[in-house]
């Protein structure tokens, strides 16, 4: 039996994509949702048209903005999250003005500039950036509050807290929170 799923257009499935993905929703909490018509059932309320557009276009108008963060919308999808750096300036307001009717938004303080967090990860994972230590991701918090990183192993004798203190090191950045997690050697599928 073939299973056919209705078809989106091209953008609003890539911005489902992004707003799940920046939601941290990629773990959904059971449903209390009836199955749809193809008999899939729905882990969380499904993010209306209307909402997907406008968050696309807060990103996509704010995007060169190093003050700005994740946007990312909650569980329920009634409450979407704008992380920002510092005081919000006429575009951010104008935004956040033009957001769907019955959607709160909330704009969460960054306690570091996003987009030096973003560069500080780019320098991290460049190779021997922190010798001894095999990176297999890094991202800024979603809050903008550090730096998270996956490594391949811990170099031996080391603890994670001595990996980050490694990588602020070579940031040079002591006050940055960074949290290491060993996560394996990342391989291709398949291989």
């Amino acid at each position: 039996m073939t299973r056919r799923r209705s078809q989106m257009p091209k953008h609003a499935s890539l911005a489902t994509a992004l707003a799940l993905t920046l939601a941290g929703c990629a773990t959904p909490s059971p449903s209390t949702l009836p199955p749809t018509d193809h008999g899939e059932v729905l882990h969380a309320a499904p993010v209306t048209v209307e909402t997907l557009d406008w968050m696309t276009e807060v990103q996509a108008i704010l995007h060169d903005d190093p003050r700005l963060g994740a946007v990312a919308i909650d569980e329920s999808r009634s409450t979407v999250t704008v992380t920002w750096f510092g005081e919000q300036d006429s575009t951010v307001e104008e935004l956040i003005a033009r957001a769907p009717g019955g959607l709160e938004v909330v704009v969460q303080p960054a306690d570091f500039l996003p987009g030096d967090l973003q560069d500080m990860v780019v320098d991290a994972m460049q190779p021997d950036a922190v010798p001894g230590v095999e990176m297999t991701l890094g991202h800024a918090r979603n809050d903008g509050s550090g730096l998270e990183f996956g490594i391949v192993e811990l170099p031996g004798g080391l603890t994670e807290s001595d990996v980050a203190a490694l990588i602020a090191e070579s940031l040079e950045r002591p006050d940055i929170p960074i949290t290491v997690t060993v996560t394996g050697a990342v391989r291709a599928a398949g291989a």
